[in-house]
């Protein structure tokens, strides 16, 4: 069954955080597809018009489907975009950004480490198809565990097709026992190489996660709108690439050294 799951393609495993973007853009294509193909019929083919309108109405009939299915695709991204409340980002500016980030994204299933109590709150926004987001795992630990730090992971899939399913996954054992999703997480950010799903089978199996359960948490929507959430924080605060950190109340883009953190610190 576990191999059932993790052969999953991006299909499978929910709606892309950029099908917004992607889906208007194929929106827009096909709508111009669409005049051409009815007009080229109509112009080529004017003199056997009654022929030739079965081709067209059915050429018509395609493309609309094909129309009515993407505008559903960016409909599902923009109702879960809609029901974010977005308003803590932008009150109370007086407040570091991270902890308007936190009364945003919903605390359930979100990964942290480090004190409660602590004065600095950092947030990491990651892809795990992201070389430098394994890079700078290991120094952010050392932050959480040496230092007056809390640690928050948030994904950011954008990498590649398998980087939204790699999320999805953590997402699920986290469904189940966060401290299994921690184990996971952070063996999958110690791969050496590339990871492939083979890998996090193997995670999955060493970590003890219930594999029955894992399989039916991964079909579910709450995943989807879990990812969305995280994804849409990202574009608020502007983050282009991964990791991005967000260190109080500065973003900072791409890897930093854990010195160069330290003197962030309050």
């Amino acid at each position: 069954m576990i191999s059932q799951v993790l052969a999953m393609d991006l299909q499978t495993s929910g709606t892309g955080s950029s099908g917004g973007a992607i889906a208007l853009s194929i929106i827009l294509l096909i709508a111009i597809l669409f005049f051409l193909i009815r007009w080229s019929l109509k112009k080529y083919f004017i003199d056997k018009k009654d022929s030739m309108l079965p081709v067209i109405n059915h050429t018509q009939t395609v493309i609309k489907i094909v129309f009515i299915n993407i505008f559903l695709l960016l409909a599902i991204n923009s109702q879960v975009a809609a029901e974010i409340n977005f308003k803590p980002l932008f009150e109370n500016s007086e407040r570091d950004l991270s902890l308007r980030l936190l009364d945003v994204m919903p605390e359930l299933n979100t990964l942290s480490v480090g004190n409660d109590d602590a004065s600095n709150i950092i947030i990491e926004f990651l892809d795990y198809n992201c070389g430098f987001c394994k890079r700078i795992h290991p120094e952010l630990m050392e932050l959480a565990e040496e230092e007056d730090v809390k640690l928050y992971f948030f994904h950011f899939p954008i990498l590649s097709d398998t980087s939204r399913f790699y999320a999805q996954t953590v997402l699920a054992v986290a469904l189940q026992d966060i401290n299994r999703a921690l184990d996971v997480h952070h063996a999958m950010m110690s791969v050496s190489g590339s990871l492939t799903k083979k890998k996090v089978e193997s995670i999955l199996k060493r970590a003890g996660v219930n594999l029955n359960q894992f399989a039916s948490d991964m079909q579910g929507v709450e995943l989807v709108e879990m990812l969305e959430v995280s994804y849409f924080l990202a574009k608020k605060i502007g983050a282009k690439g991964t990791p991005t950190l967000v260190i109080n109340n500065q973003v900072i883009p791409g890897y930093i050294p854990k010195n160069s953190i330290l003197g962030m610190l309050k």
